[in-house]
């Protein structure tokens, strides 16, 4: 009895509430307005048990952050799935109802911010239009503006089988598929669910696409006429061609020959015969992205872009700024461009903070893919130019993202001036390596973001960082990691507490710490699936590796620097899995050491 007056109670305080609001479902909502109203609505799921909308109401909105964009897309399906009762309850149906007006509502605020917008800056206009689409997939007027955009992702492609031979593959007519869409063409041998996942993706990024370059596709002032209900028609171009292999035995086939370092990737643009290869494989999106971004700078721009771009020179602006939009993810709501914690960024900080890489900058701004390719720090050139890109792109201001995306253009039209962007990090190459290098350390703010946008994360480079007591320990929640570096941060023993929680780790690495042996090895130990452990220049005893004995787990160990003894070795001796194992500048004899290694031959030499 007494529940059952809870809980009317409850349903009585929600209508009420429910009732006062809908005097004013009319009034456009701002920012700030939409939130409180989300909140209230969170509340009121909370009092009447319905957690899943308690959760999408308070998770709607992103948490601010300056780290990275924000890019909206509208979910027609979802919204109607979301705005139907299907015969659920009364509360149910009540939330449906106001979370869809709450977000109408706040659509129409966005739109009137879009007609100001438009008269000084189209980009911004342009993507405000998405974001009202987002909010309402509806609104008549957005939908309007950016008409046949609006509805790219309402189209079903068709899978039909290829009735041309291919002669550049050697493909006949028959033994293929193909898929139209707006604005590709993708030949396929993949099946037919693979095929038609990718075919949406396409669209999908290259909405996105359109609203991150949107003044490279976009003549000015056509927005603007748009908005201005003179719909002169959005730009056109060829359909891009796309080839999905069935697998990667037949990608290999394709490309393998005639391009070199192909057997290591997942996907390749080539621009010469404008056309991207792929095979369905696990995490394809980021490669996905990658190479269309090559595709679509030159082949859906405006700009005049050269096929041969890259080649001689500026090539770390090209690779740049298509790994810095692997960093795409989706929110439900929105998705994300940047952020600190991608993937790419975390080698990029471990070169940058933890080695110090910074190759001479005239240097590495004029090299070409051809150079490139000759050099055997490849990889290093790559992650720094990730590195940098994110620098530009969401850490920097003051107009360093206009700039790159200037200098972009120009190495696309062959006209190298990538190399004044040094200004924007420092007056002088050593200044602005410091910068660059200050730019890449995590700080309490970062971690904070991080937390609250509750992104899930694998890899995680916290190099150099100060953090607090609190900061190192909330890394507990981060329970996916399988790589954590803290290498030369002020991590000590008493934050080891939190790495317990990490059951995934495959990497730690606790470089230039005052961590202690003592403290940190019988947490390693404990950690399942740990392969590679690097206590380098940490205070560690002989006796402190009695803790990994017969270890099975470790592969790689990493002791340089240390004050290991000739003692160690039957520990070491016992690690059934290691493969690698480095003690310079410990106190084991050179001697014992090659003794040991000739025991031990899987270690190498």
């Amino acid at each position: 009895m007494i529940r059952l007056l809870l809980f009317l109670c409850c349903t009585l305080s929600a209508l009420t509430a429910e009732a006062q609001v809908s005097n004013a479902e009319q009034q456009e909502l701002d920012a700030r307005e939409f939130a409180a109203e989300l909140e209230r609505l969170a509340e009121i799921c909370d009092r009447l048990g319905l957690k899943e909308q308690a959760l999408l109401s308070r998770k709607w909105l992103p948490p601010t952050r300056d780290d990275r964009q924000l890019y909206y897309l509208p979910d027609s399906e979802n919204w109607e799935m979301r705005s139907q009762a299907n015969g659920e309850s009364a509360e149910l149906s009540s939330w449906q109802r106001h979370f869809r007006s709450a977000r109408e509502r706040y659509a129409s605020h966005l739109y009137g911010n879009l007609l100001t917008q438009a008269k000084s800056d189209e980009t911004a206009a342009y993507r405000l239009a998405w974001q009202t689409l987002a909010q309402d997939p509806n609104h008549e007027s957005a939908r309007q503006l950016l008409g046949e955009l609006a509805s790219v992702r309402d189209v079903r492609p068709r899978l039909v089988r290829g009735r041309q031979t291919l002669t550049d593959f050697g493909w006949p007519a028959g033994s293929y598929s193909q898929l139209t869409t707006p604005h590709f063409t993708l030949l396929t041998k993949a099946d037919a669910a693979d095929s038609l996942l990718i075919a949406r993706q396409l669209e999908e990024f290259y909405l996105l696409w359109s609203q991150v370059f949107y003044p490279l596709w976009a003549p000015p002032g056509l927005l603007t006429d748009r908005v201005q209900g003179r719909y002169k028609p959005w730009p056109r171009h060829d359909r891009m061609r796309v080839v999905l292999l069935a697998n990667r035995q037949e990608y290999l086939q394709v490309l393998g020959v005639g391009e070199e370092n192909i057997g290591v990737s997942v996907g390749y643009y080539n621009p010469s015969a404008k056309t991207s290869f792929f095979y369905p494989a696990e995490n394809l999106q980021a490669t996905l992205f990658h190479e269309l971004t090559h595709q679509l700078l030159l082949e859906a721009t405006s700009i005049d872009a050269r096929a041969e771009a890259g080649v001689d020179s500026g090539i770390w602006m090209l690779e740049g700024i298509a790994l810095y939009i692997e960093s795409f993810r989706q929110w439900g709501s929105y998705w994300s461009l940047g952020g600190w914690e991608s993937p790419r960024m975390q080698t990029a900080r471990y070169r940058a903070v933890r080695d110090g890489y910074w190759p001479l900058w005239s240097e590495f701004t004029s090299a070409g893919g051809e150079v490139w390719k000759a050099d055997p720090a490849i990889a290093r050139l790559y992650t720094h130019a990730a590195g940098l890109t994110h620098a530009f792109m969401n850490r920097l201001g003051d107009g360093a993202s206009e700039r790159f995306i200037q200098s972009l253009v120009g190495i696309y039209q062959q006209q190298n001036k990538s190399e004044k962007l040094l200004e924007f990090l420092g007056e002088t190459e050593e200044k602005a390596k410091l910068a660059y290098q200050q730019l890449m350390v995590v700080t309490e703010v970062d971690v904070a973001n991080l937390l609250k946008s509750a992104a899930p994360v694998q890899d995680l480079v916290l190099s150099g960082s100060q953090l607090s007591r609190n900061s190192w320990e909330s890394l507990r929640a981060l329970d996916e990691l399988h790589w954590l570096d803290v290498s030369f941060s002020n991590f000590s023993d008493a934050d080891l507490q939190a790495v317990h929680s990490l059951r995934e780790l495959r990497r730690l690495s606790l470089e230039g710490t005052a961590v202690t042996g003592q403290q940190a090895l019988p947490v390693a130990a404990r950690l399942p699936h740990l392969q590679e452990l690097d206590l380098s220049g940490c205070q560690v005893a002989d006796r402190d590796l009695l803790v990994l004995r017969d270890n099975t787990s470790i592969k790689t160990l990493w002791l340089t620097n240390t004050a290991i003894t000739n003692a160690a070795l039957e520990i070491l001796g016992s690690l059934k899995g290691l493969q690698s194992c480095d003690v310079q500048g410990s106190q084991i004899d050179d001697t014992s050491w090659r003794k040991f290694l000739q025991s031990h031959p899987q270690l190498g030499p």
